[in-house]
């Protein structure tokens, strides 16, 4: 399960400090994870404003693609759908593992992104 929350528009998402993640780029980690054989079966959330967007290019098998918003849709920080998964998270999993998850994620994605662009 990889959750990326931050801003976001149409075809891209901003996720803290790192640089916009566009669509196509998208493509090509989903891509690269199933080349990688990082996963059998993938759920990816994205929870920004036009969050399913950032999907539209994606066309990976064995793969779910979750967005908070549609196309012209804004998110909120508290609205339904942020807090059901916020509380679901903190519930159901084991913070600790999350918080490595997360982290193992983002450093991951980080990879795939810089070798996206060089």
């Amino acid at each position: 399960m990889m959750f990326m929350n931050g801003h976001g528009g149409y075809e891209y998402t901003k996720i803290q400090d790192t640089p916009y993640l566009l669509d196509f780029e998208m493509e090509k980690i989903t891509k690269e994870m199933k080349f990688l054989k990082l996963y059998q079966v993938a759920f990816l959330i994205s929870d920004s404003c036009g969050a399913i967007t950032l999907f539209e290019t994606v066309k990976a098998k064995n793969m779910i693609l979750l967005g908070q918003s549609s196309l012209g849709e804004k998110a909120y920080s508290y609205d339904k759908f942020s807090i059901t998964n916020h509380y679901w998270l903190k519930n159901e999993l084991d913070k600790n593992q999350i918080q490595l998850y997360l982290i193992k994620q983002k450093n991951m994605i980080i990879h795939i992104i810089k070798l996206i662009q060089n």
